[in-house]
């Protein structure tokens, strides 16, 4: 995250937390942290991209303006 410029992050309830509060077995959360760190695409969850034009502008934009 210290890459896009983000040096903190500010949270309420952990995984763990959740977890625990939700009767989640700690299985499953170890599920969810391996599909969160997957490129897009190659989790279990079907992925399909649109608006790329107009995003690749607005980074375009973006980095004209002279942000990283």
């Amino acid at each position: 995250m210290k890459l896009t410029g983000i040096t903190r992050v500010v949270y309420a309830a952990s995984l763990d937390d959740s977890s625990a509060t939700l009767g989640r077995p700690k299985e499953r959360i170890a599920v969810l942290r391996t599909e969160a760190g997957q490129a897009i695409g190659k989790a279990s969850i079907r992925a399909g991209q649109l608006l790329r034009a107009e995003a690749v502008a607005v980074l375009a934009e973006a980095k004209a303006m002279g942000r990283k």
